[in-house]
């Protein structure tokens, strides 16, 4: 993407006020808070709608014609789906209900993160990120001439931003358009703040154990590293208390996306996938009485 300015549109704004960074309260008209941002990277999809229908009106002026096709994706992953993810169907929804003929994909990211990406600096993110480890999941030639619009929660230091447009570019794209719930590009030369943004409350064995009983509830690799960082007494109780099919979802992905190479998710791995194998076999058992 040398030389070329990206087109980026976002619901809200990252700011600073007496040198702290805050993003401000939700409206009618903006409906990312600090809290319901928080709680939506750990698996809170009570707000998806509002979320994408925000995200559509602020992304519409720079999209293509109305009956144009249009592409769209969220942010790289393997398996596991990170919170963004859970933005595509609910903006492909309002995108054609705004007459919109939008066509929604997966790219597909082949690495895994040796760390919780939102506490690497500038020049590690680009160490473990970069355009030939993304590919879109769509025959040769779909994205040829096309417009692609490409949804995340946050962009801060703009290198995963950099990486998916080159990736696009390269598939065929003509023309990309980022959009985001926050912008905290402003915060690009301290770039953990994303880190900060995701919060911490929504980590702990209770708060997870509370999201996955939850109505709204949308599992995503935020929440499954959050269950495998926990020290191993409180995972083991909170493994034992899940929704099996849950379980068993976390396994799969732990396992597919090599979870085990990661260092401060090596220890819960084995774990997890022990106690997926006893949720598997429960579930057989029941099916063959």
């Amino acid at each position: 993407m040398s030389g070329r300015l990206a087109i980026r549109r976002s619901v809200t704004t990252l700011g600073r006020i007496d040198g702290a960074w805050i993003l401000g309260p939700a409206s009618t008209a903006q409906p990312v808070s600090a809290s319901r941002y928080a709680s939506f990277k750990h698996g809170d999809g009570s707000h998806l709608t509002r979320f994408a229908q925000a995200l559509v009106a602020a992304c519409a002026p720079a999209l293509p014609a109305q009956g144009t096709p249009l592409y769209v994706t969220s942010s790289g992953y393997g398996r596991t789906p990170p919170a963004a993810a859970g933005l595509l169907d609910p903006s492909l929804d309002a995108l054609r209900a705004a007459g919109w003929d939008a066509r929604g994909f997966h790219t597909h990211r082949d690495s895994v993160t040796p760390a919780d990406y939102a506490t690497l600096d500038v020049k590690q993110r680009g160490l473990v990120l970069s355009a030939d480890q993304l590919h879109a999941r769509l025959p040769a030639g779909t994205l040829r001439g096309a417009t692609v619009l490409a949804l995340d929660d946050v962009v801060v230091t703009g290198v995963h931003e950099r990486a998916l447009e080159a990736a696009l570019l390269r598939d065929g794209a003509a023309r990309v358009v980022h959009g985001y719930l926050v912008d905290a590009s402003g915060a690009a030369s301290e770039p953990q703040v994303e880190a900060v943004l995701n919060g911490t409350a929504g980590s702990e064995p209770a708060a997870l154990l509370a999201l996955a009983r939850s109505a709204h509830f949308v599992p995503n690799s935020r929440f499954l590293k959050a269950v495998l960082r926990l020290p191993s007494g409180p995972r083991t109780r909170l493994l034992a208390s899940l929704p099996s099919p849950l379980v068993e979802w976390m396994g799969m992905g732990a396992l597919s996306d090599g979870l085990e190479q990661v260092p401060d998710l090596a220890d819960g791995v084995p774990e997890l996938l022990r106690a997926a194998a006893a949720c598997a076999h429960g579930a057989s058992s029941a099916a063959s009485a």
